[in-house]
């Protein structure tokens, strides 16, 4: 089984984040724009095949699952994928994969899937590991499919300053992460052509904002704000107005920096 080599982001970090999860499993809005933009990218999941590469919470790919895909989740944390099995179960998925291994080593065979996806994963490792794991992912990609990246945003100066704030007042909890500027250079080594990319999130960053707050002493007191913030946005995206915020976001993400960056690619 494939396991993460020495040199990666170093695994203690993740098993204490799914020891005691700082992220929990509720649907909020960061899911609901990611979920927006694979939709949107992908096409309808019904009867594909998905993997998500770094699957953490799997809340998205139970999504996904419900939306007809056929979906697989992907994480070398087993804790992380019992976590999201008995979540997925409990909304009544049982059809969902579940693979231990690294993205590195993808044990999966090639041209398995029609959409790969991750988010928030690979800017955590440097340049050389990103195209390992981004060639990886071409590797088990279809010739006609899709693959998404979503990763923060380096041109989003309130995320960076914000995450330098919290960091004035305590460690990181999600260890060493650098923001993506583009992954032109990343996809052209792992032999993918990027035929997109684009910012979103411009309205998550204040959502975000309160879930760094409760990273603080005493900080989990802000619950009860994080909770009506993400419902609220999660049902306006859902109502009427979804296609209006979510043009509005489109257009803050262009000109004022989103969370985060899309790439959206094929096999070259």
């Amino acid at each position: 089984m494939a396991v993460p080599p020495q040199d990666e982001h170093d695994p203690a970090i993740w098993r204490r984040v799914w020891d005691d999860p700082i992220e929990d499993y509720e649907w909020d809005y960061l899911g609901q724009v990611i979920l927006d933009t694979l939709l949107e990218e992908a096409g309808s999941p019904a009867g594909r095949r998905y993997i998500e590469v770094g699957s953490g919470s799997g809340r998205i790919s139970a999504r996904l699952a419900a939306l007809g895909a056929e979906t697989t989740l992907l994480d070398y944390q087993e804790r992380a994928l019992a976590l999201s099995r008995t979540m997925a179960e409990g909304q009544g998925i049982h059809h969902a994969a579940y693979l231990h291994g690294s993205m590195f080593d993808i044990p999966a065979e090639e041209e398995s899937f029609d959409v790969v996806w991750n988010a928030g994963v690979i800017e955590h490792y440097p340049f050389p590991r990103q195209v390992t794991a981004l060639a990886q992912m071409r590797r088990v990609l279809k010739c006609n499919g899709v693959l998404v990246t979503l990763n923060p945003y380096a041109g989003s100066l309130l995320h960076s300053l914000g995450k330098w704030l919290i960091t004035r007042f305590i460690e990181y909890p999600f260890g060493d992460e650098i923001p993506i500027a583009t992954c032109a250079g990343m996809a052209q080594g792992a032999h993918l052509a990027l035929d997109k990319e684009y910012s979103v999130g411009f309205v998550v960053l204040w959502v975000g904002a309160v879930k760094r707050l409760m990273l603080l002493p005493g900080g989990r007191v802000l619950t009860p704000l994080l909770t009506i913030l993400n419902e609220a946005l999660v049902s306006l995206d859902r109502s009427r107005t979804g296609p209006a915020l979510r043009r509005l976001d489109r257009f803050l993400s262009r000109h004022l920096g989103g969370y985060l960056i899309v790439s959206v690619m094929h096999r070259a």
